[in-house]
């Protein structure tokens, strides 16, 4: 893993935070790795609002990620266009920058954001700390910490057969 990551991330975390306080939330779906950028932003803002775009496949995930970090998660569902969710998300806890945890690997469209961007519709200022991280770095950060992850199975303890 790449301490620059690390610590690259960290500062522009702690810019935002400084920035914009309690009108910052970090955004998650609860996908698989969600629990990665959960973990990194509250090393740095251990209150940080999460505001979670519910889909319905994903609700069990997002409860074992509430038990993990003891955390409550503000919940919002994903009806119709993920922009205007985020939007009415964002208006409803008075959020005027998010911090997203997309990496540059994930789609074509990625590739080009830059750390910090306002949204051309909607006006919020979106960091991306984590764009430059891998999907290895990923994996093994939320192995190192043992953290919930629907991606890296944990290890299965096996019995020796006493053969090996």
């Amino acid at each position: 893993m790449s301490p620059g990551h690390y610590a690259e991330a960290a500062t522009l975390i702690k810019q935002a935070h400084i920035r914009f306080g309690n009108r910052l939330a970090l955004t998650t779906r609860c996908n698989p790795d969600s629990a990665f950028a959960i973990h990194l932003v509250l090393q740095h803002i251990p209150r940080t609002r999460i505001v979670y775009l519910v889909e319905e496949h994903t609700e069990p995930f997002s409860r074992t990620l509430e038990d993990f970090f003891g955390i409550t998660l503000d919940r919002f569902p994903l009806k119709g266009d993920k922009l205007d969710c985020l939007v009415r998300a964002c208006s409803t806890t008075g959020t005027r920058a998010i911090i997203h945890g997309i990496r540059k690997y994930q789609t074509g469209n990625r590739e080009r954001k830059k750390p910090v961007e306002r949204g051309a519709k909607d006006g919020l200022v979106r960091f991306h700390p984590f764009l430059t991280f891998t999907p290895r770095e990923v994996a093994d950060h939320i192995a190192m910490h043992d953290l919930p992850s629907l991606l890296v199975p944990k290890p299965i303890q096996k019995e020796e057969c006493g053969l090996h």
